[in-house]
């Protein structure tokens, strides 16, 4: 099933909806987005920032009577922070959430979703330092079950 929005785009409203990061709008502490890290940290005055990113789909089962498959979305956080302690932090506190998760209803515009589960695929984990900006990145992956409702 396609779904109106991407997996990463209903991640990181679920995310701002639990008060994790916020969206640059709205001037929070850690700042979410889309899809996309900033190119340049310095556009983003040093903020921590975490952004959401879509990955390959797992096809799990197909339904018999429907033909109806069952994915399970694939997603990818990185995390851009000021020390290895701001990134894993914020990494570990979104994986016990997600970890916890079970059936969040998510509404984007005019869409309903339910988030079944989110499955971690790896603890969090250093990617890499930035020279220039003096930020390091770390990141977490893995899959989730997500469902528009009424569908």
């Amino acid at each position: 099933m396609i779904l109106p929005n991407t997996p990463a785009e209903v991640l990181a409203n679920y995310i701002v909806n639990q008060g994790w990061a916020g969206w640059p709008e709205d001037v929070p502490t850690w700042n979410v987005s889309i899809n996309k890290l900033p190119d340049v940290p310095d556009q983003n005055k040093g903020l921590p920032w975490l952004a959401v990113y879509d990955r390959k789909a797992v096809q799990d089962s197909v339904r018999m009577r429907t033909g109806e498959r069952g994915e399970f979305w694939g997603w990818q956080i990185l995390v851009r922070g000021k020390t290895d302690n701001d990134a894993y932090s914020k990494l570990s506190q979104i994986a016990t959430g997600f970890d916890a998760l079970y059936l969040a209803p998510i509404a984007i515009t005019t869409s309903n979703y339910t988030i079944q589960r989110v499955k971690r695929n790896d603890q969090p984990t250093f990617l890499k330092q930035e020279e220039r900006a003096n930020m390091r990145i770390w990141t977490m992956e893995g899959t989730a079950s997500i469902y528009l409702q009424g569908s």
